[in-house]
């Protein structure tokens, strides 16, 4: 794991992000140019041989009395069901929160008892998006996900 920090790796993940079929607008190094008011970091995850494999953009912004608070906006770039890597870019943002003294607050689809255990691995506080039970496809359905996750956020913001 290791962060864009310079030239040559903002063309490595630049080339990164373009072959990868998970990238979004909102991961690029161009979107950073219009989001002046936020200070981004990239981490990135690497195989054996040093190829990238992964990357999560973080952005990072002081609010008035809270202090830093850090997001990624789309989540990872890589496959999310490739555990080394995910734990690869867990530890990247773990290293940001700490260096910018800011909470980490995770959001998911629905939470169990045993998730609990994120807050032993860096994560402050965990939020469930889902509002009750309901099949896979009003979870996943666009404008209903969108709700749930407003909403959620908001009750989250309200604390802050």
């Amino acid at each position: 794991m290791r962060f864009v920090t310079d030239e040559k790796s903002k063309q490595e993940y630049k080339k990164f992000l373009e072959t990868n079929e998970r990238c979004n607008f909102q991961q690029s190094l161009e979107w950073a140019k219009v989001k002046t008011s936020w200070k981004r970091e990239v981490i990135l995850a690497e195989d054996s041989s040093k190829k990238i494999i992964g990357s999560l953009m973080v952005w990072i912004r002081k609010i008035p009395i809270f202090g830093n608070i850090m997001y990624s906006a789309r989540g990872p770039v890589c496959d999310v069901h490739n555990i080394e890597v995910l734990k690869q870019l867990t530890e990247g943002a773990k290293l940001l929160a700490k260096k910018y003294n800011a909470k980490v607050i995770a959001f998911a689809g629905s939470v169990t008892k045993e998730a609990t255990a994120c807050n032993k691995e860096g994560i402050d506080a965990f939020f469930p998006i889902l509002r009750g039970v309901c099949t896979l496809a009003e979870a996943m359905d666009p404008v209903a996900a969108r709700n749930n996750m407003t909403a959620t956020v908001e009750q989250v913001f309200r604390l802050l």
